[in-house]
């Protein structure tokens, strides 16, 4: 994603004037409010139909590869297993960069888990399978996109003969998962409904547009996220965030309420809303939200990572390596924490420890071009071992 998937929400929010008087806003927001986009779905940007849709061109590649199959369901589910998992298969790459449609993520050959596992339904539902969007249960999955941290959640998709009865794993289904390494294989899953995986399609594209401050776009894909999804608390957080960045300060703010009507003890949430707080110069309310944050025990890596990058700029490369370990222990599969140790054992002199760091760190790395920087990295370390 990092995996499939990108389902990410914005956690830090941004520093701008504030027009609010300091009362706080009682009434949270209504989705009757909320300002309209200036994107909408099926004109600017993709509608439910668009996402999962395929183009004329991929259609008829798959009757062509599944043609022969096409009679016998236990015959297609095989070649189609085969080709969708066998390294001989259908050849794609895992990229976090951005979340892609189904054709979109077909023409690029990559894409992050959200987009790959679009893909791999719209495949399914063409060839007359049955398919599920699949949420491994797995702790808060931290990631950070162009200095925006993000909690995300990891989707891949299980596939089965289209029988008529409620879901199941049977012996004759197979999960796709395009996730560079086997963090989420022995996890217990839960179904997402194609209503939510859309929903998270929105929301990860309204974090990529505003991590490039295309904040009307942004805030397109936010609105569209809400209106699919309006019980979801995190959504509102993200709605929060861009109308922050956008100066619409009592706006962002009545969002961020609304949210903690729909749940209170929302990480995200809380942790948005405590910086928007300290930003507003409200320090007492987000001292006493701060508080609840801290009970709920929302520790960021990142925050670790940076803390570590002190002490290794001070010199003090000892607690810069325990530092760095205590980050990796909290979220083992950040790239960056592994570059980071890498950095810590060099300079401690501990060469084949630091290989090994960056051997994992390309492992982990969630990009072409990350892989590609940390190869140069590791072949520049060969040639001092």
């Amino acid at each position: 994603m990092r995996t499939l998937l990108l389902i990410g929400w914005c956690v830090l929010s941004f520093a701008c004037t504030s027009t609010n008087d300091g009362s706080i806003a009682e009434r949270p927001i209504g989705l009757s409010e909320l300002p309209l986009p200036v994107h909408r779905a099926g004109e600017d940007i993709p509608d439910a139909q668009q996402i999962f849709a395929l183009s004329p061109e991929i259609k008829e590649t798959l009757d062509h590869k599944f043609a022969r199959y096409r009679h016998d369901p236990h015959d297609l589910m095989f070649a189609f297993r085969k080709w969708m998992t066998a390294d001989d298969g259908f050849k794609v790459q895992y990229d976090n960069t951005t979340t892609y449609t189904a054709t979109e993520t077909f023409h690029e050959r990559a894409g992050n888990c959200m987009s790959l596992a679009l893909m791999t339904v719209a495949f399914a539902d063409h060839l007359d399978l049955s398919a599920d969007f699949l949420r491994p249960d797995v702790p808060l999955f931290w990631e950070q996109r162009d200095g925006i941290e993000t909690i995300g959640d990891h989707v891949n998709v299980v596939v089965r003969e289209n029988y008529q009865r409620p879901y199941v794993l049977g012996s004759n289904a197979f999960i796709v998962d395009f996730t560079p390494n086997n963090r989420y294989q022995f996890v217990k899953r839960m179904k997402l409904s194609r209503h939510e995986a859309i929903t998270s399609f929105y929301s990860n594209r309204a974090a990529e547009a505003l991590s490039l401050n295309q904040l009307d776009l942004a805030y397109s894909y936010a609105w569209h996220a809400i209106q699919t999804s309006p019980l979801d608390s995190g959504i509102y957080s993200l709605v929060g965030v861009v109308l922050r960045r956008q100066g619409q300060i009592d706006l962002a703010e009545r969002s961020y309420r609304a949210g903690m009507q729909l749940d209170d003890v929302d990480p995200l949430l809380l942790h948005n809303l405590v910086y928007f707080l300290r930003f507003d110069e409200r320090h007492y309310e987000a001292y006493l939200l701060s508080l609840k944050l801290e009970k709920i025990k929302l520790n960021s890596p990142f925050v670790m990572a940076r803390e570590a990058q002190s002490f290794y700029e001070a010199g003090d490369y000892k607690q810069a390596l325990e530092t760095y370990n205590n980050a990796i222990q909290r979220a083992n599969y950040i790239h960056d924490l592994h570059f980071g140790k890498a950095r810590v054992l060099l300079a401690l002199g501990e060469y084949e420890d630091a290989k090994a760091e960056l051997n994992k760190a390309k492992e982990l790395s969630t990009t072409r071009q990350q892989a590609s920087q940390y190869s140069g990295k590791i072949a520049a370390l060969n040639n001092l071992l």
